[in-house]
């Protein structure tokens, strides 16, 4: 067997994914690439590229996320002017300011074309292309608005230049932006990206806490570097995770009966790690008030301890080296020749010795290491219930097969209803059941269980390890019936199914 196998698999596995995370890099380099030294005869050569692509993005999330604005081509044309002039002193006149913006927006906008990235994928055995946008406009009132795309964003969180605001808030616009372009995949991955830098912040205020107590000057300005930097963006990480959360809440309402189908679930997701997130942020809010009033305690502390008469033999001796003196040597010699003070034993605790019972002896207090105790997160405790009632139904739905052979829907619900009653209906992951259920229409267990393509294929391979292949499962497949529509005691409507077995 080749040794390289293992890991060349994985390698494949994985490399449409990579160059996916690539693609946001694309536009950058393809724009930095094109100086202008061929236009207007490399008049405005020492424009770097780069540099003002990256300015004119600052500016557009400045504008479009901060300020809640679209920018006008008037309003990027008067920041240009004012870039070029302050940082390339380029003092210009109408007629060049405009002919230089223009050139320097289309190469942007890609002449209005994505910027197509090409690569391989070895999967398929074929190439691919990614289309990536960094600035998309709007009509609007008989205007043309420019907005940065999410790809925009994300690109320039990457390049870490972003140090002046909240990571917390800028991975938030980023999130608003998927949400509102229906990427609710993509925004459960920013929400995580959130919990983490929340996580470091926890991390960041228990050291604090713990130079605190031992080195208070050292600690004092940790303390304040850590307010400066994080704690003061509270207000605006809280207004935007509730904008966020209302979003969410109304991004049902923004989609098509179908769209809702095969979003459900992913909203239902999101919304709930964006729950744990805002837990945890407010959370980090209660522990960084505690911190404020033990540094408080400390520096009380500190004060009283600084009035106590205390002789720095050190301090002293670096003070007189200062002064060139050493008359002042007798104070930290006079102590070292005192009378040296001979100390016997008292004859007379001989007997006290003899009568000394080792029974009397105090008993030591065995000290035991203390744990801290495990913490279960919320969002763990939700994907365990998920997966604990998508088992239950998957058993249920082959008990069906078993019992049945050629089933509908119409009929595992009554089946379901036997067993749980009515309320079986208005549990959500009912619902999601059915959604992912519905991906393929024909599934065959042992190949699920070898090389899950879906979901709901990952969800059959750990049921078919779990029953260690010896449980009552068979290849079925699914024929809608969309004129057949099933009213539930939860007033939602399903369209019919029909369960077969596969040949």
């Amino acid at each position: 067997m080749d040794k390289y196998q293992g890991y060349i698999a994985q390698i494949r596995e994985e490399q449409a994914m990579r160059m996916e995370n690539l693609k946001k890099y694309f536009p950058f380099f393809q724009i930095a690439d094109n100086s202008l030294e061929q236009f207007q005869n490399g008049k405005y050569s020492r424009i770097d590229m780069g540099y003002t692509l990256m300015a004119i993005l600052r500016m557009f999330i400045e504008e479009n996320n901060f300020n809640d604005t679209g920018v006008s081509y008037r309003d990027y044309h008067a920041f240009l002017e004012s870039f070029l002039a302050k940082e390339f002193g380029l003092r210009l006149d109408r007629e060049e300011s405009a002919q230089i913006a223009a050139y320097i927006f289309d190469k942007i906008k890609n002449d209005g074309k994505p910027f197509t990235y090409t690569y391989y994928d070895p999967e398929i055995k074929k190439e691919k292309a990614a289309r990536v946008w960094l600035i998309k406009s709007n009509f609007f009132e008989g205007s043309i608005y420019y907005y940065i795309t999410e790809t925009g964003i994300e690109f320039y969180l990457n390049t870490k230049e972003f140090k002046e605001e909240s990571k917390i808030s800028i991975q938030q616009l980023l999130l608003e932006k998927m949400i509102k372009s229906r990427n609710f995949r993509g925004g459960r991955e920013v929400v995580r990206r959130i919990c983490n830098e929340v996580n470091k912040l926890k991390m960041e205020k228990r050291s604090v806490l713990n130079v605190l107590s031992h080195d208070l000057k050292e600690g004092i300005r940790l303390y304040d570097e850590f307010f400066q930097n994080s704690v003061r963006w509270f207000d605006e990480e809280h207004d935007l995770f509730m904008k966020n959360a209302a979003l969410i809440g109304g991004a049902m309402n923004m989609l098509s009966p179908l769209e809702q189908v095969k979003n459900r679930e992913e909203i239902f997701l999101l919304d709930g790690e964006l729950k744990t997130a805002i837990a945890r942020h407010s959370e980090l809010l209660a522990e960084c008030m505690d911190l404020k009033k033990k540094a408080d305690a400390f520096v009380e502390q500190g004060k009283l301890n600084s009035i106590r008469s205390v002789f720095y033999f050190k301090q002293y001796m670096e003070l007189l080296m200062d002064r060139d003196s050493s008359s002042g040597l007798e104070n930290l010699v006079s102590p070292l020749l005192l009378p040296h003070v001979k100390k016997i034993f008292d004859l007379n605790r001989i007997d006290d010795l003899f009568l000394l019972h080792p029974g009397l002896e105090e008993e030591t207090e065995e000290l035991k290491e203390a744990r801290e105790a495990d913490y279960v997160y919320d969002d763990e405790l939700e994907e365990a219930r998920i997966s604990g009632n998508f088992s239950r139904l998957l058993k249920l739905l082959f008990e069906m097969f078993k019992k049945e052979g050629e089933f509908e829907l119409k009929d595992w619900n009554r089946y379901l209803e036997e067993r749980f009653g009515k309320r079986i209906f208005v549990n959500g992951d009912y619902y999601s059941f059915l959604v992912q259920l519905c991906q393929k229409q024909e599934y065959h267990i042992k190949q699920a269980a070898e090389k899950p393509s879906t979901a709901f294929e990952g969800l059959l391979a750990a049921y078919y390890l779990e029953q260690s292949g010896t449980g009552d499962m068979t290849d079925f497949r699914l024929t809608m019936l969309p004129e057949d529509e099933l009213e539930l005691p939860s007033a939602f409507t399903v369209t019919n199914i029909r369960f077969e077995k596969a040949p």
